[in-house]
């Protein structure tokens, strides 16, 4: 038997129980030990506004990194003992056994279309800052509109496509917002404008950011700024109706940061908008995601992409809900990544 974090019904609270231990992989699925999970803000929201998971119980949890203890009839893309990332639960809506494939556990089920090898330069801490926000950044970009932004995916061949063309990434201090930062340096975007917390400045500059804007900024200063920024960077002039960015990538989606991205973008007959989730087994991002998934171990050894700050919380599954409360009460930076090793439960 194992500990797990669960939640037995739509509004229901997160409770502590213990559940078998998946014994045997399935045609398409692999059986991981849990090592690290890292804690993201949708796992309190989802008991409380009762979104994402239509299936109960569920087992919490999506940012799974750990090691390959069985693998099913057929696969060959993994081995025993491979070291893998990924998005925990698939598949809403599908009758799947949700408590199986949830990482706030000791042991999980993988579907093994979307895992990825986690390469040596990766610890699994860091590793577990990865796959929610990486893959979201990456649908939000690069799925075909309405479920993203609709530019050239970078595989097969969409390195460098978009060359000298500026874009704004809004929160690029954000999880998600760092990894697009990173994606539009590899899309050729230049120059990349990011709005963060000026106390962590450095951060989105590392990725790839080329000019950071302070997140709480008024829109008229973001657009003066903005303004600067092009005509000292690009030849570009004002776009149609005041329109002044083709590209606006907003990692927040809050009111407020939606309205600002309207204001900045491109006007004129029709503005394209894009929305989309992290997980990948929703047939409208898994085409796009799969592709990347087989290309992460690479772009990670290749040194393209770097991890999230790190914050280890002791204790494992039992501090889970207390952070998640901080999390909801804004007392969590999203600079740092808070991760947990289901091992330390008591």
């Amino acid at each position: 038997m194992q500990t797990a974090l669960m939640v037995n019904e739509k509004f229901g609270k997160i409770t502590r129980t213990t559940r078998p231990i998946p014994q045997t992989a399935d045609a398409g699925e692999i059986i991981v030990k849990i090592k690290a999970a890292s804690i993201n803000g949708m796992d309190w929201k989802i008991p409380k506004w009762g979104i994402i998971v239509y299936d109960y119980p569920t087992v919490l949890g999506y940012d799974v990194v750990g090691d390959v203890i069985a693998v099913g009839e057929g696969i060959n893309k993994f081995s025993v003992g491979d070291k893998v990332l990924t998005v925990a639960v698939f598949s809403f809506g599908s009758c799947l056994p949700y408590p199986d494939f949830g990482g706030y556990q000791s042991y999980c089920k993988l579907k093994v279309d979307f895992p990825a090898k986690i390469p040596p330069t990766l610890t699994y801490d860091q590793a577990s800052t990865f796959p929610i926000a990486f893959f979201a950044a990456y649908q939000a970009m690069y799925n075909t509109l309405p479920h993203g932004m609709g530019l050239t995916p970078l595989v097969p061949s969409g390195r460098d496509k978009y060359t000298n063309k500026p874009i704004l990434i809004i929160g690029g201090g954000s999880y998600v917002g760092s990894f697009g930062i990173q994606f539009a340096r590899l899309s050729g975007f230049s120059p990349v404008i990011t709005t963060t917390s000026l106390k962590h400045a450095d951060r989105p500059k590392g990725p790839g950011a080329t000019h950071i804007i302070d997140r709480n900024t008024s829109p008229a200063s973001l657009r003066e700024q903005i303004v600067s920024i092009l005509s000292s960077t690009t030849n570009q002039t004002l776009l149609a109706e005041g329109g002044l960015l083709e590209y606006v990538f907003d990692a927040i989606s809050a009111p407020s940061t939606q309205s600002i991205a309207f204001d900045l973008v491109a006007a004129g007959e029709r503005v394209n908008v894009g929305a989309t989730t992290g997980f990948p087994d929703v047939p409208k991002n898994r085409e796009c995601v799969k592709a990347v998934y087989d290309q992460f171990t690479k772009w990670i050894e290749d040194g393209l992409f770097v991890p999230s700050n790190v914050e280890v919380v002791p204790g494992g599954l039992d501090a889970v809900v207390d952070c998640l409360k901080r999390m909801e009460n804004n007392e969590i930076s999203t600079e740092t990544k808070p991760v947990i090793h289901p091992s330390e439960s008591s």
